[in-house]
């Protein structure tokens, strides 16, 4: 327990909860007796008032002695302790210092506590961080120490414990462990650079595998250096760093591998890939295939910068400076051309640019990609020749329906008049008999005609889109049918649900209709008692449903599939040409829309089409 006095100014200094350093203890200690003596001297002058002045001197005296004393005690002790404290400058105190100055002692002493709690606190800061760059570096630190036994570890990092896998504390990273974790075939190897570092008094550096005790296995990089005795030139101890490469070393086989892959797609693609340093118009790099499509080596293109451009034909080079500034402004672009190969033919090339700018917008790299398209262009070349003579076929044909429907059809018309005509002067049974098979072969040859001319605009006219009005097209087809044999025998039911306006191509529905109404007719069921067609359409803003339903003889399910191919005839005792079906399907896809039929035999068919409203 400390004098009160002494206690106040360690509470106001130090702070109480402060544990004190053992080698200020002692002097604190002295500090406290020397306050004791002080306040005891200090009673003894308060009773000196009453005793005389003789005695008074006498005691002064003595107590002036004792008191020297015990400041000489003091500050040697004082002296001692500040040598111990500070060991860069042991003349702090000169000789000849005055022994009462013991508060300038204690504050020297207090700054020089104060000055080594702060380089613990530094200490303590430079541990974290190094702990922390260890951690994030995958770095551990060791030092082994050489002795007669072997090497003993005297200090192993936090890292270096969880590199080879062992949690600290619960088992002590020996040099045998540290031999052991490693890889049975590197040990060896991890001995011997030891031994020459310590041979050669050089660091060394290695690097094996680690076994870690799950089985797994690491691969670090050690580097280490060897302490010598000054004067003996024994070694006494190793300090090294042990790094997990592990994944690194992952990183860079795979990043090797891909670099493998990108050279080999490289140096064989058809394709000449190259860039260009635009600052200095120097080529960077350009692949093999230079060679294949321009016939000139890379040597020679890195020799001649502006040889790309060179065997350009000059009536294309215009495309080029068409592209420049799109060029500089960093904009993507694709150009063809004609070159001079240099076997001396010509080759058609695309070249696919992709420019380079730096912060500033300036245009620093430029790379590309160049293939030759010279085939393509033959094909397409070859296309428009094609093109061309197809146009020029499709103009003959129109001229040929052209010719059919007005030179082939009125000759029918006039033969079919003159049918009719004859066939009431008629009497003689045979020559009836010969007349009605006559208009049948002149009908079914003007069907025939009328099919073809339908086929053909279909194929050729584009969509003529206008307003579609169902209920006068169906009773316009209602009125073209009604001359058809079996038109008094079979029923026409329509139902037409319209609250918006259809858009389409009115000829082609108009066709679609008349065939399917039309068959519906042709094919009924002679031996029902009421046969029918109905046509039911419903029309909404994105397209119109439309059902033609009969109970006809039907379709039998293996013909289903195959009603819509031209000339396809269900039976030999089927009539007309097979084309009007197959116009309907075209017709429809024309329209975008689609077609389908369901049907049995004996029962009836079903055709359910669906075509888009192209009132957008």
């Amino acid at each position: 327990m400390y004098n009160k006095l002494l206690q106040r100014q360690i509470d106001k200094y130090l702070k109480a909860a402060v544990d004190i350093p053992a080698d200020l203890e002692a002097f604190f200690k002295a500090v406290s007796e020397s306050y004791d003596h002080y306040e005891k001297d200090r009673k003894m002058l308060e009773r000196s008032i009453e005793l005389s002045s003789q005695e008074m001197i006498e005691l002064n005296k003595q107590l002036r002695k004792e008191a020297e004393e015990n400041s000489r005690i003091v500050y040697e002790k004082l002296k001692e302790s500040l040598v111990l404290l500070n060991d860069e400058n042991d003349e702090i105190l000169p000789a000849d210092a005055d022994p009462y100055k013991l508060f300038h002692i204690a504050d020297l002493l207090k700054n020089e506590t104060e000055r080594r709690r702060r380089a613990e606190r530094e200490q303590a800061q430079r541990q974290r961080h190094l702990q922390s760059s260890q951690r994030i570096a995958h770095v551990g630190s060791w030092e082994l120490k050489f002795t007669a036994d072997g090497e003993v570890p005297v200090y192993v990092s936090d890292e270096t414990y969880k590199i080879f896998g062992i949690e600290r504390g619960d088992e002590i990273l020996t040099s045998e462990i540290f031999y052991r974790s490693m890889h049975p075939d590197d040990r060896e190897m991890v001995a011997n650079a030891l031994a020459e570092a310590v041979k050669t008094k050089k660091p060394y550096t290695t690097r094996h595998r680690v076994v870690l005790p799950d089985g797994t296995e690491k691969i670090v990089n050690e580097m280490a250096e060897i302490v010598y005795d000054p004067k003996t030139g024994v070694p006494l101890r190793a300090i090294g760093t042990t790094q997990d490469i592990t994944e690194t070393i992952s990183t860079n086989r795979e990043l090797q591998q891909a670099n493998n892959e990108i050279r080999t797609l490289f140096e064989n693609m058809q394709e000449v890939f190259y860039s260009v340093d635009m600052q200095t118009n120097q080529l960077i790099q350009i692949s093999n295939a230079c060679e294949e499509i321009y016939g000139y080596t890379r040597e020679e293109f890195f020799n001649n910068s502006n040889l790309w451009f060179d065997v350009i034909f000059e009536e294309d080079r215009q495309i080029v400076y068409n592209n420049y500034p799109a060029m500089q402004a960093g904009q993507p672009f694709t150009q063809s051309y004609r070159i001079h190969h240099k076997n001396g033919g010509m080759r058609w090339l695309e070249s696919r640019m992709r420019p380079i700018l730096n912060e500033n917008g300036e245009l620093v790299r430029l790379y590309g990609v160049t293939q030759d398209v010279t085939r393509r262009e033959e094909y397409e070349l070859a296309l428009k020749t094609s093109n061309d003579e197809l146009k020029k076929t499709n103009r003959e044909l129109d001229k040929f329906v052209y010719s059919v429907s007005h030179d082939l059809r009125a000759p029918l018309s006039s033969m079919l008049g003159l049918v009719e005509i004859s066939e009431p002067l008629i009497e003689h049974p045979v020559l009836q008999k010969n007349m009605a098979m006559v208009k049948k072969s002149i009908i079914k040859l003007d069907g025939f005609i009328h099919d073809i001319l339908d086929y053909s605009r279909n194929s050729r006219l584009e969509v003529n889109k206008q307003q579609v009005n169902f209920g006068e097209t169906l009773e316009d087809i209602s009125n073209n049918l009604r001359f058809m044999s079996a038109n008094e025998k079979v029923r026409i039911h329509t139902e037409i649900k319209s609250d918006v306006p259809f858009f389409s191509d009115k000829n082609r529905i108009s066709i679609i209709l008349n065939n399917l109404v039309s068959n519906a007719i042709r094919y009924h069921n002679p031996n029902i008692p009421d046969p029918f067609v109905k046509v039911n359409i419903d029309v909404s803003e994105q397209s119109a449903q439309i059902e033609v339903i009969d109970n006809g003889i039907g379709i039998s399910e293996e013909n289903c599939a195959r009603v819509f191919e031209m000339f396809y005839r269900v039976s030999k005792k089927s009539v007309g040409s097979g084309l009007g079906l197959y116009i309907v399907k075209e017709s429809v896809d024309k329209l975008g829309g689609t077609i389908a039929v369901t049907s049995a035999l004996n029962k009836g068919t079903k055709f359910t089409i669906s075509l888009p409203n192209l009132n957008s």
